[in-house]
């Protein structure tokens, strides 16, 4: 069940480093680099958002200050950040590229939080501005052993229509690739 505090806003380049944090807590050698977060942020047919709650920022960022500390990046932002409490935590993000179809590029919630409906929100946010945009149909890819994700997606009204093999690197892990129909905007 997702916090009362929580809301999803447009995603700008000041969330970058707890972005890019975040990715490489849940994705680690595999995350994007911050260099093509900002590419995401700044590239045409391109919504981003992030998923924030009011609270203390607590043991979750704490670890997406080690995983950024273990890559080597600086971690001063995510610090800073981490030092106030009371102040509006990033918990997740996600975007969708929304061309001739929308392609949902990526949805990423901090461990600590998942399994609370703050990925279905982030989903179902990105569906409305695909919609919004015109495209018909929307396409993403997830990891074939990614059992919760698949779930939500298809409890979403997503099916699995193909398999990327080794489509993530450098894991060289599976992906399938799910297609959901939109209804055209009224």
């Amino acid at each position: 069940m997702t916090s009362p505090s929580l809301r999803l806003r447009r995603a700008t380049e000041a969330d970058l480093p707890t972005m890019r944090a975040l990715e490489i807590a849940l994705f680690g050698r595999s995350a994007w680099t911050r260099r093509q977060l900002e590419e995401e942020l700044r590239g045409p047919a391109r919504y981003y958002i992030v998923a924030e709650e009011h609270s203390t920022p607590g043991e979750a960022l704490g670890r997406l200050g080690d995983a950024v500390n273990e890559s080597g990046e600086s971690t001063a932002a995510l610090g800073e950040l981490a030092g106030r409490s009371g102040e509006p935590v990033i918990v997740g993000f996600g975007g969708v590229f929304c061309g001739d179809q929308a392609s949902i590029m990526t949805v990423d919630v901090v461990s600590d939080h998942q399994r609370r409906g703050i990925g279905r929100l982030i989903v179902e946010d990105l569906l409305a501005a695909a919609q919004a945009a015109g495209c018909r149909e929307v396409l993403l890819e997830v990891r074939t052993d990614n059992v919760p994700a698949i779930a939500l997606y298809e409890s979403l009204g997503f099916s699995t229509i193909g398999i990327r093999r080794r489509y993530y690197q450098p894991e060289d892990a599976d992906a399938h690739t799910m297609h959901r129909s939109l209804s055209p905007h009224p």
